[in-house]
């Protein structure tokens, strides 16, 4: 999020990442903001630009979080 602040926006065609997710690991203190990232990619993305997020969900009890959903939901939501 602290990068992507540093470009102009409406200038990326294609960000392709898989964030860490559902605290899977550790990054050595990282704390990962999923509003404020993806607030700065919309910000940044070209009209017609792609965003491929690939995440997973992790599984607790037998059960999946829906973390990767509830992502999903924001990006439709507050993208379109």
């Amino acid at each position: 999020m602290e990068v992507l602040k540093y470009f102009d926006g409406n200038t990326i065609d294609l960000t392709v990442t898989s964030p860490p997710y559902d605290n899977f690991r550790t990054y050595k203190g990282y704390v990962f903001l999923f509003k404020g990232i993806a607030n700065e990619l919309y910000r940044v993305t070209k009209e017609g630009g792609i965003v491929v997020w690939v995440v997973a969900d992790a599984t607790i009890k037998g059960t999946e979080t829906g973390t990767s959903f509830e992502q999903a939901l924001y990006f439709i939501r507050d993208w379109f």
